[in-house]
């Protein structure tokens, strides 16, 4: 070999290339080769070779001879003969052998003890760093557990603050405080972890929502103080005195439940209070009035006026009728013309009375009014205007209603007599008429409870005199409101007639005359009823 030493190796090797272990260098056995190197030995020589020692070696074993791995091995000159391979083991070892075995012996052992020194400094080095890295991980250790500490100390001093500003009407600075101590919380949480801050964190929140719906308490209760006290102002300018104390007393209490001494509060109860002592709106809320700068109830108030104006009329020389200032000669007339009214009406009472009373025995003809003593007739004012007169006609002796018709802007002339009758078992009515000119007439018959007005159709009326002009109750001769006034209905509530009307469709110049308004049978039912 190249290293001078030569080896016997086993047969299975031939043909396959081995590593030399003394110089490390790669062989390739060759068919012819017959030297076998036992596995055990082989191998601790590689290892030595690698550096770590050498094993013991088994009785027999032959230790390679040549220079050490790692020094330079000095050259052989041309003439020195090679150095040939240890003998085959069992064979006789050569002279100088055992010199070369004891000189390996010792270079192996101090290639062992610069080993042993190296990796004695490498074990040094490394466990200087493992130390320092220790130290460095301790150091940044006690670092953040003294962060950790100083945060957790941050946040109990937020929490004890906060606990502090949290007390009534304070709400403003207590949020604050909270946010503060709950962003501390979060802080300590994010960094360190561990759920050391959700405590502080929920109570944080819980204790911001309840001071925030506090304050919105407070201000709504603000908002609705200056909202009463501008209406109540403005009541109390409109003269709403009761509607004003209402929205002042309101202030009032509402400021008692705010329950916080704001000076804008404050402001508003005391001006609030300051106009429920007002007179206006002391007295004014219950209704009192001033009167000569007096606040007094109305009724005093009305009856002072009253006092004062019965002395200013008596100071004119007045005298009182009817509610009425007039002078004593104008009340003495007005007090007959009243003697006469109530005279009428009892006379007017009395005629339905006796025509009522005849009606009770049914018979042929019932005069309702004969038009020849007091005037019983009234003119319509949703006609155009009458004047209504009991006269002598042509000086025959006789009297009849006499109607001047007045001109007017409506169609039609009506005329009424209150007469209270059941007309059920009449047919017709018939009244004397004396017209200066042929004209159109109606008849209207009203009834109970409606106050229904049931108009007949019109007639002609002949110029000149016609006496028993009729018109039939019976048939559907008649319109109303119910039959949107068109012809074609019958007389509702007969058995309660009130009053009759007559219609006068035709203007004329000349006054037109009429009496004995009547209720008639026929005469065929007349001698029906004697059979």
């Amino acid at each position: 070999l190249n290293c001078g030493h030569d080896y016997r190796v086993k047969r299975d090797l031939s043909g396959k290339t081995v590593k030399c272990p003394h110089c490390g260098m790669a062989i390739r056995v060759g068919a012819e080769t017959e030297t076998e190197v036992p596995r055990d030995v082989l191998r601790a020589e590689i290892l030595r070779l690698a550096g770590t020692g050498e094993g013991p070696r088994p009785s027999g074993e032959i230790a390679p001879s040549g220079p050490a791995e790692g020094r330079k091995r000095p050259a052989r000159s041309a003439k020195a003969p090679a150095k040939s391979c240890p003998a085959p083991q069992g064979a006789a070892e050569p002279a100088g052998a055992v010199e070369a075995q004891e000189g390996a012996k010792v270079e192996q052992a101090r290639k062992s003890h610069s080993a042993l020194i190296v990796a004695a400094v490498v074990l040094a080095i490394v466990a200087l760093g493992v130390g320092l890295a220790l130290l460095h991980f301790r150091s940044q250790k006690a670092d953040r557990q003294r962060a950790r500490a100083r945060a957790e100390a941050a946040v109990s001093k937020a929490v004890s603050a906060a606990r502090q500003a949290d007390v009534p009407c304070q709400e403003t600075r207590a949020t604050m405080a909270w946010q503060e101590a709950r962003s501390a919380a979060e802080r300590l949480q994010r960094d360190y972890g561990g759920g050391g801050g959700f405590e502080v964190i929920s109570e944080a929140g819980e204790r911001i929502k309840i001071l925030k719906a506090a304050q919105d308490r407070r201000r709504g209760i603000a908002g609705q103080m200056r909202n009463l006290l501008a209406r109540g102002r403005q009541k109390v300018g409109g003269k709403d005195y009761k509607g004003a104390r209402e929205d002042l007393e309101a202030v009032v209490e509402f400021g008692k439940d705010y329950g916080c001494p704001e000076d804008e509060v404050r402001e508003m109860q005391e001006t609030a209070a300051s106009l429920l002592s007002t007179d206006e709106v002391k007295h004014g809320s219950k209704g009192w009035v001033l009167y000569e700068g007096e606040w007094m109830p109305p009724e005093k108030r009305d009856e002072l006026r009253r006092q004062a104006r019965i002395a200013e009329m008596q100071a004119k020389g007045l005298v009182q009728f009817e509610g009425r200032w007039v002078k004593p000669e104008e009340k003495k007339s007005l007090e007959a013309e009243r003697e006469a009214r109530r005279e009428r009406a009892e006379w007017l009472l009395s005629q339905q009375r006796k025509v009522q009373q005849e009606l009770t025995t049914q018979p042929q003809e019932v005069v309702l009014d004969a038009g020849t003593e007091r005037l019983r007739w009234t003119s319509e004012s949703w006609g155009n205007p009458a004047e209504l007169r009991i006269e002598e006609y042509m000086g025959a002796g006789e009297k009849f209603v006499t109607a001047r018709l007045k001109g007017g802007d409506k169609d039609k002339w009506v005329v009424t007599i209150l007469q209270a009758c059941d007309v059920r078992g009449y047919d017709e009515v018939k009244v004397d008429f004396h017209a200066p000119k042929a004209l159109q007439v109606a008849l209207g018959v009203w009834t109970l409870p409606e106050r229904a007005l049931f108009e007949s159709r019109p007639i002609w009326v002949k110029a000149g005199r016609q006496d028993g002009v009729s018109f039939s109750l019976k048939g559907n001769g008649f319109k109303s409101r119910a039959s949107k006034w068109r012809f074609g209905t019958a007389i509702q509530g007969a058995g309660r007639v009130y009053s009759f009307s007559l219609f006068f469709y035709s203007p004329a110049d000349e006054p037109v005359r009429f009496r004995n308004l009547r209720l008639v049978k026929k005469e065929e039912e007349a001698e029906g009823d004697e059979q």
